[in-house]
């Protein structure tokens, strides 16, 4: 385990997501990964070590199906958690572009 000094945001569910302060989905039971995902990459943002925005559930699931191998019906708009095995690619994606900076 390692700290990591710098401020991130921390996202809970009913929370805005990404794609709007009015925007809020309840990922109740689910979400955990998205939200921590979020959470992530929020840090790489505030130490301006990327500009992309924070990434909606929905973004996040396209990425993955765009970028990670998953099946889009099985993935894109459903309510599911099973992304945790893949967030370690997304959270590398994210990194990767920052360090081309």
């Amino acid at each position: 385990m390692c700290l990591l000094p710098g401020e991130y945001e921390y996202y809970h569910y009913l929370q805005p997501t990404g794609t709007g302060r009015t925007d809020k989905y309840d990922d109740n039971g689910w979400g955990c990964a998205y939200r921590s995902l979020q959470s992530i990459i929020s840090w790489f943002r505030l130490q301006r070590y990327t500009s992309h925005p924070n990434p909606s559930h929905y973004q996040i699931q396209k990425t993955l199906v765009d970028h990670c191998g998953q099946e889009a019906d099985g993935l894109l708009g459903k309510k599911t958690h099973d992304i945790a095995a893949n967030a370690r690619q997304l959270a590398r994606r994210v990194e990767s572009e920052a360090c081309r900076v």
